[in-house]
């Protein structure tokens, strides 16, 4: 009686009580959330970031003059500063999603998606899918690059027409 006792325990240790020791350590170590005022640095960071584009370094990344859409979006600082809207196609089609505008600097350019570094990614929808533009066209199309498979789709067949469409706050 007392072995099986113990190796009742010894099961309940090694499959239940192990696995939940090592999901704590590795939240405290691993998944540790930003304090405050972290937080609040690089809140303030990405606002100064979006608010004072610097369009001649993406110009000199991609090696070309930047679309006029494109550099009269970095100049507009009330639509930078759009956050949760949906962008909603005339023709009624599905309302394009943007989380928050993607800062116009060396540093945004650091790190693209596998596939799209010939592309400016000019927002975001906060889960890593992006809105793109080829900055080497004269008024490109506004493509959706879903993160996960990889798929470039079309969403609008000018920048300077997307920037036309109706945006409205999404509810929660």
């Amino acid at each position: 009686m007392k072995d099986t006792i113990l190796t009742i325990g010894v099961l309940v240790g090694i499959f239940i009580v192990l696995p939940l020791l090592i999901l704590w350590v590795r939240d405290k170590v691993f998944n540790r959330l930003p304090s405050p005022e972290n937080a609040k640095t690089y809140s303030e960071r990405f606002r100064q970031r979006l608010s004072s584009p610097d369009l001649d370094a993406v110009a000199e990344h991609f090696g070309c003059a930047l679309p006029a859409a494109l550099r009269d979006l970095y100049g507009n600082l009330e639509e930078l500063a759009l956050s949760d809207v949906e962008v909603l196609p005339p023709d009624g089609g599905d309302p394009i999603y943007i989380c928050f505008y993607n800062p116009a600097d060396a540093e945004n350019l650091q790190s693209p998606w596998p596939g799209c570094e010939n592309f400016f990614a000019f927002a975001d929808d906060g889960c890593g899918n992006e809105l793109l533009v080829d900055p080497g066209l004269e008024d490109p199309p506004v493509l959706w690059h879903d993160h996960e498979t990889g798929k470039i789709e079309t969403v609008a067949g000018s920048m300077g027409e997307f920037m036309k469409w109706k945006r409205r706050p999404v509810e929660e």
